[in-house]
């Protein structure tokens, strides 16, 4: 495990409850690609395709009311999505403490809905 003493990118985001996350919740394809092999897809609906759609835009803190460890788990073992943890440290003060940032390493893109159904 890597601890960085940097500070994480700007656009990393907390979320504090269901309201932070993108509102989408019906099933969504989503064409996963990484740099070394060749795209696939994906369906997930509910909170894994909420907390995917927010990856997407930007990396969050892994702090959050709305448990996002599982279902970073559950994208990462499950169906294979690359989401990195990348710990901070944070010296300022009394108490040495360290928190994590899940950043999506791979390339997502949403294909659609089945059937044309509303998100």
């Amino acid at each position: 495990m890597t601890v960085s003493l940097n500070t994480p990118p700007t656009n990393t985001r907390w979320i504090m409850g269901q309201m932070n996350l993108p509102q989408n919740y019906g099933i969504g394809h989503f064409e996963i690609k990484r740099a070394d092999s060749a795209g696939r897809s994906i369906a997930v609906s509910k909170r894994l395709r909420q907390v995917l759609e927010a990856l997407v835009i930007g990396p969050l803190y892994c702090a959050s009311a709305v448990r996002l460890s599982h279902y970073v788990d559950v994208l990462r073992d499950d169906h294979g999505v690359n989401i990195e943890t990348i710990w901070f440290s944070d010296n300022k003060g009394p108490i040495k403490t360290r928190y994590g940032v899940y950043v999506l390493r791979d390339e997502v893109r949403f294909i659609g809905n089945p059937n044309g159904e509303a998100a």
